[in-house]
């Protein structure tokens, strides 16, 4: 934030494209816009094109709210019981089927006429047939899953306040930031806007809130109490650094209040 301080803002907040959806529930429907109704690809299902299919379902997943980390497909939800703690979970493969089944619908061919004993399968003719919808078949949800690394966004962590990137911008919108990984959800949290030039004044007035909780302590030296400061916002802007300090407490003497 320093580097920007006093200067004038060369023109509106960069902000990285997130996805349009950023219901937590990865049954949400999909749409590129707030107007536009969903459309959504189709995907059908036919002998020997399991390795199409897999590739299909997979392009159709990555505009969705589904990630991967440390080799698994995840999503993020919320805890039911206070609607407040914001968690990354393994999806199942019958939940991996639900999402299947919502971004994208599926189509399997339907005979006209069945093949007698020892005959070939009808050829894909209109005459012969047709492709009837069906539910995602739990060979591809098993194939995609076996992977084990996929063309979806990686996940490296959830965040209710705005990520800090490595070049000392935010991620001002709620989604998924491409520059640090972190998908930003602030959920019922209402934090305040950060202007993109901060003045003197601003910061000035962000470093005493920022104070306020140790104010009365009795630090030692300015320079312990400029420790303790620096270790505050460490987590809050971890995605930006790509190795955090380390904050050292020294209060061996009882009751300081370490």
């Amino acid at each position: 934030i320093s580097r920007n301080i006093g200067k004038k803002p060369a023109g509106p907040a960069s902000v990285v494209p997130t996805t349009k959806n950023t219901n937590d529930s990865v049954m949400a429907p999909i749409s590129s816009t707030d107007d536009e109704p969903t459309i959504k690809p189709v995907i059908q299902v036919k002998a020997g094109g399991l390795v199409q299919a897999v590739g299909e379902l997979e392009a159709a997943l990555v505009p969705a709210p589904i990630y991967q980390r440390a080799g698994e497909i995840v999503t993020t939800s919320r805890d039911p019981s206070n609607g407040y703690s914001l968690r990354i979970s393994s999806l199942s493969m019958h939940g991996l089927r639900l999402a299947a089944a919502c971004v994208a619908d599926w189509q399997a061919w339907k005979s006209a006429k069945k093949p007698g004993k020892g005959e070939p399968l009808p050829a894909s003719d209109p005459d012969l047939g047709e492709w009837v919808p069906t539910d995602p078949p739990i060979p591809v949800i098993q194939a995609l899953e076996a992977k084990g690394s996929w063309a979806l966004r990686p996940l490296v962590g959830v965040t209710e306040v705005p990520p800090m990137r490595p070049d000392g911008s935010l991620h001002a919108s709620a989604g998924y930031d491409e520059g640090t990984g972190y998908l930003f959800d602030p959920g019922k949290l209402d934090s305040p806007a950060v202007p993109e030039a901060p003045t003197w004044a601003q910061a000035r007035a962000a470093l005493d809130e920022l104070i306020e909780p140790i104010a009365e302590f009795d630090f030692q030296t300015p320079a312990d109490r400029s420790v303790a400061l620096a270790g505050l916002p460490a987590a809050v802007i971890r995605p930006a650094l790509d190795k955090a300090p380390s904050t050292i407490l020294d209060g061996h003497t009882p009751g300081s209040g370490k």
